[in-house]
């Protein structure tokens, strides 16, 4: 649940956006390139925004024992965020089209 709130929300909106400004980027200009700007930008601006919730995500453990989480609960979860963070940059340059 924290993953999905800290960042896959964020992935999946920004990857959305991207989806409606290539459209309508493919049908109403007349330079059909700017698809390759939006796209560039979308990498860099979704990467940029990852990188705090990397670092939210490894030090998380702290944060959930500040949430009132057991100390066994808040070390596994922590470990797990851990794993995600590799995983995180594919899943938001997966572009929508």
């Amino acid at each position: 649940m924290f993953a999905t709130a800290s960042a896959w929300l964020i992935g999946m909106g920004g990857t959305t956006a991207i989806d409606i400004l290539a459209s309508v980027s493919f049908t109403g200009s007349k330079n059909k390139y700017d698809i390759g700007i939006i796209l560039q930008r979308a990498f860099i601006v979704l990467s940029l925004f990852y990188m705090p919730v990397a670092l939210l995500w490894t030090f998380s453990k702290p944060v959930f024992k500040a949430l009132g989480q057991e100390d066994d609960l808040a070390g596994d979860a922590s470990k797990f965020l851990v794993a995600l963070i590799p995983g995180g940059l594919g899943y938001i340059w997966k572009i929508p089209f």
